[in-house]
C-alpha cells in the first residue's frame, strides 16, 4: 500500500479522537437500548426542537429514505412521536416522546462527566483554540468541493485533507502547549509502544 504519513493528518487525529468518543458513547447508549444513531438524532432534536423530517435529515447529514426507517423503528420503540405541521398540514414534525426524555437527561449527565474527563490538563485558551480549529477545519470543507478533484485512472484517489486550507488552524494550534499529551502515533507504532 502506498505510505501515508498519519502523525501529520488532521483527518487522522480527528477520527481517531471521534472513534475513541464513539466508543465511549455506543457502551453507554448499549445499557439504555439505543443506538449512537438513534442517540445523534435525540442530540438534533435537543439542539433544534421538534421538526420536519425533511430537516431532521439534513441535520443528520443523511438522505431521507434512510431517516424514514430510522424515524419509523423509533416511533414503533417508542422514542419518537409524529404530529402534523401547525403550519403545513402536508409536513410531519417528529418529537421526541417521554422514554427518550429519561434516556437524554441521564446521557446529558453521563456526556458532562465524560467532559470533565477529556478536558482535564486543558486550558480555556487550548479549548478556544480547538474550537477555532474545529471551526476553520468545517469551514475548509464546506468549500472544498471545488478544490478536490476526481480522482483519474493514475490517481490511487488520495486526498491530503491537511491540503484543504489547514495551514492557519496548525499554525494557531502549534503556539498551544498542552502538556502531558502526546502527539499521536500511527497504529503500527502504537502497538509496538504496546508490546
Amino acid at each position: 500500500m502506498r505510505p501515508f504519513d498519519f502523525e501529520n493528518s488532521i483527518g487522522f487525529w480527528i477520527c481517531t479522537t471521534a472513534h475513541m468518543f464513539r466508543k465511549r458513547l455506543d457502551e453507554r447508549l448499549a445499557k439504555q437500548g439505543v443506538t449512537s444513531r438513534q442517540w445523534e438524532l435525540l442530540a438534533v432534536l435537543a439542539m433544534y426542537g421538534p421538526m420536519p423530517q425533511r430537516q431532521l435529515a439534513d441535520a443528520l447529514g443523511i438522505e431521507a429514505p434512510a431517516l424514514a426507517g430510522l424515524v419509523s423503528r423509533m416511533e414503533r420503540d417508542g422514542w419518537l412521536l409524529r404530529d402534523r405541521s401547525q403550519t403545513d398540514r402536508r409536513k410531519m414534525v417528529i418529537r421526541p416522546a417521554e422514554k427518550a426524555e429519561e434516556v437524554w437527561s441521564s446521557s446529558v449527565d453521563y456526556f458532562r462527566e465524560l467532559r470533565e474527563i477529556v478536558t482535564r490538563g486543558l486550558s480555556e485558551a487550548d479549548l478556544k483554540a480547538m474550537r477555532a480549529f474545529c471551526d476553520r477545519v468545517q469551514e475548509n470543507l464546506k468549500e472544498s468541493d471545488e478544490l478536490l478533484s476526481e480522482p483519474d485512472k493514475e490517481d490511487d484517489g488520495a486526498v491530503d485533507l491537511d491540503a484543504i486550507g489547514g495551514g492557519t488552524a496548525s499554525v494557531a494550534l502549534e503556539d498551544t502547549v498542552v502538556e502531558g499529551l502526546k502527539p499521536l502515533a500511527p497504529p503500527a507504532a502504537a502497538a509496538a509502544q504496546r508490546t
